[in-house]
């Protein structure tokens, strides 16, 4: 029974550690650093590469949109979207009222997932939406729960 305990916390451990490493950190410059995550849960914006007098500022990085629609292309705002790399995916943004949120990042390919459903769609949570060759924006579109 000792025996079985131990090979059980061991067990557990890995576990727990392996699903830490498999969730990442959410930071864009792979540092480990979190200041440097795009956006918040409040923010439909990550960085709008304007200073504070609203200048354009070119630091390099490109706008990556995501806009989220119903079937009729009317804009569904706040709702949680998320942009995702081949390693990890980024703080989850809600879209504003033109359905849109935005992530300033360095190129690269890039996908974007739903996170959280708004009521009365289909649930797409789980899948993940294609920038199509060198676009910048992808359009989700949801349609209405039967």
């Amino acid at each position: 029974m000792k025996n079985f305990k131990k090979i059980f916390a061991t067990i557990l451990m890995v576990c727990m550690m392996l699903s830490i490493c498999a969730c990442g950190n959410g930071n864009t410059d792979g540092t480990g650093s979190e200041n440097n995550k795009p956006g918040s849960e409040t923010d439909s914006t990550v960085d709008t590469g304007k200073d504070s007098e609203g200048t354009n500022v070119d630091d390099g990085k490109i706008v990556y949109t995501i806009k989220l629609v119903d079937e009729s292309g009317a804009p569904i705002a706040d709702t949680f979207v998320q942009l995702c790399d081949e390693k990890s995916c980024y703080a989850p943004v809600k879209t504003d009222a033109n359905g849109v949120a935005e992530y300033k990042m360095a190129e690269g390919e890039y996908k974007a997932a739903v996170t959280i459903m708004p009521a009365g769609y289909q649930d797409v949570t789980g899948e993940y939406f294609y920038f199509e060759g060198d676009a910048t924006e992808v359009t989700i579109t949801l349609k209405k729960a039967a």
